[in-house]
């Protein structure tokens, strides 16, 4: 069931689930363009916390200001009518709200000081490559990605001082992650 709500949430987004149900349904109803304008008013937000150059921050002050946004949708998602809609948008909307809670206790609970889990950290996908990527973008991440690795220790630090730190075991077969990006030939790296 968690997967289910992962990859609705994935869908809703990145606005593919407000498209649902749009062709051949006529005229809208006053409900479906209310939740619709917030699938999109919220796609737009999340588009823009992504950063135009180099790498996205992860500060803890700039986490916690997304939080009056991210209640601003909840709400208005929360009180929004779901009884005549579509039901692609009926359950985007459930969808989205789930998802906002779940941001929404991720930041107040500060559970972002803990940015090291052992299971997808920044150190190992920071610079994902795909084809047809700009490398000058490429070498705006990798000359932004000392701010980034400040940004992380701090919120280490924090994670510290508040006494929230992951289990050692997690941390098992964490070292070889990171060793197998040093190398003294650049080649050898994978």
């Amino acid at each position: 069931m968690r997967y289910l709500f992962l990859a609705l949430t994935v869908l809703t987004s990145c606005g593919s689930l407000s498209k649902f149900g749009q062709a051949g349904s006529g005229q809208l109803n006053n409900e479906t363009r209310t939740v619709r304008a917030i699938f999109d008013e919220y796609h737009a937000y999340t588009q823009s916390l992504e950063p135009k150059e180099g790498l996205a921050q992860v500060s803890a002050d700039h986490q916690l200001a997304q939080l009056p946004q991210l209640r601003s949708f909840l709400n208005q998602i929360s009180s929004a009518s779901l009884r005549n809609l579509p039901p692609t948008d009926s359950l985007s909307a459930l969808v989205l709200a789930h998802d906002l809670r779940d941001q929404i206790e991720y930041l107040e609970n500060e559970y972002f000081v803990l940015p090291l889990t052992g299971w997808f950290d920044y150190h190992t996908t920071f610079a994902n490559l795909t084809p047809g990527r700009d490398t000058l973008a490429y070498l705006v991440s990798l000359a932004d990605f000392p701010r980034l690795n400040h940004e992380t220790i701090d919120l280490m630090r924090r994670g510290i001082r508040a006494g929230l730190v992951r289990p050692k075991e997690v941390f098992t077969d964490y070292l070889p992650t990171i060793e197998a990006h040093i190398t003294d030939i650049a080649e050898e790296s994978p």
